[in-house]
């Protein structure tokens, strides 16, 4: 089986990359001293932990004049995790949808109870929308301003610190080769510097949590030096979020944008998405999802989702998810997602 890696030779070279191979390596054969408090760095073990993902979908989307359907494989992931020594904690993930492709590959460092390093490929701390785990998220597919104005998983390092007050900084400086899906981020021109090829995103939390809930509420920035889809000069994308969980109602908001974004791109986007848990295995699901793009295109502004969850073990999900247009301007299809998900 062939094996895909993230980056490109020419990333390889990138200094970031290889910053990020001598740290991975320096971690790997030691650790540093660092105050010792056991619930907040990770315990040693020599068993790693193995984890694995399947996720399987059928869709029909219904057009005006036209009715398609089909079935897919979304992911088959495996993942190793685990700390060797002190402090240390590493991850491993693959997908074997088509070939091999490493999808995270970490180290982390806990420098002190509050402090923490990471180095290798991994998400930016950026969009909530995308910070939740593939197999958590309340919708088949994410948000639209999510899947365009996120920052994928991509090679870097990154510290972060966590108060006692529940605030948490995360900041980082990472190659920048793979920004949101739909907006590729080309390479860099060959008269580009080092600095102009970097990423640097950035985000702040307040997540404090009690008996019956808990909130989240945060704010990102990621700065692209080299400009991001077709435009080659500097763009920066803002995110911000408030994330509401009390007993069986949660509710979710996020607000995305960029400057420079390319013709024809999503250039801003937003969402709210409420749930709630009718039994333990049941939820009912509802999302708005607004986006507007830059300069004439096809627009699609507002979408309306609902959807239903069967989870009887956390081994087990069922969704159902049915998104329509709300803009009767646009010749959008209504889609119907039902995913099966294995995840152990």
């Amino acid at each position: 089986m062939r094996m895909q890696n993230a980056f490109s030779e020419n990333q390889l070279l990138s200094p970031i990359t290889a910053a990020v191979g001598l740290l991975t390596s320096l971690l790997l054969l030691g650790g540093m001293p660092g105050a010792a408090e056991a619930q907040s760095a990770p315990d040693s073990t020599h068993v790693p932990t193995i984890g694995v993902l399947v996720q399987a979908s059928a869709h029909a989307e219904s057009h005006p004049t036209l009715y398609t359907d089909g079935f897919s494989v979304d992911r088959a992931r495996f993942a190793v995790s685990g700390a060797p020594v002190d402090r240390v904690s590493y991850e491993l993930e693959g997908d074997f949808v088509d070939d091999l492709i490493v999808t995270d590959a970490h180290v982390d460092l806990q420098l002190s109870p509050r402090w923490m390093l990471r180095g290798g490929q991994f998400r930016p701390a950026f969009s909530y929308g995308q910070l939740v785990s593939s197999s958590a998220t309340p919708f088949v597919l994410r948000a639209r301003g999510v899947r365009a104005l996120g920052v994928s998983r991509t090679p870097g390092a990154a510290v972060s610190y966590q108060s006692r007050s529940a605030w948490r900084v995360q900041a980082g400086v990472f190659n920048g080769a793979r920004l949101g899906g739909s907006s590729t981020r080309p390479e860099p021109p060959v008269q580009s510097t080092a600095e102009e090829q970097l990423l640097y995103v950035g985000r702040l939390a307040w997540a404090p949590e009690w008996d019956t809930g808990r909130v989240a509420v945060g704010a990102g920035v990621a700065h692209d030096p080299a400009g991001a889809g077709a435009q080659s000069a500097p763009s920066t994308r803002y995110s911000g979020n408030v994330h509401i969980q009390h007993r069986a109602v949660g509710f979710t908001v996020e607000a995305l944008t960029r400057t420079k974004a390319a013709p024809g791109t999503i250039e801003t986007g937003a969402y709210a998405t409420g749930t709630y848990q009718v039994a333990s295995a049941h939820t009912l699901r509802a999302r708005t999802d607004w986006v507007r793009y830059n300069g004439p295109a096809p627009q699609a502004p507002t979408q309306l989702g609902v959807g239903y969850t069967y989870q009887p073990t956390s081994y087990l999900r069922v969704e159902t998810d049915a998104v329509a247009p709300v803009d009767d301007s646009t010749v959008q299809p209504v889609v119907l997602r039902t995913q099966v998900q294995v995840h152990f």
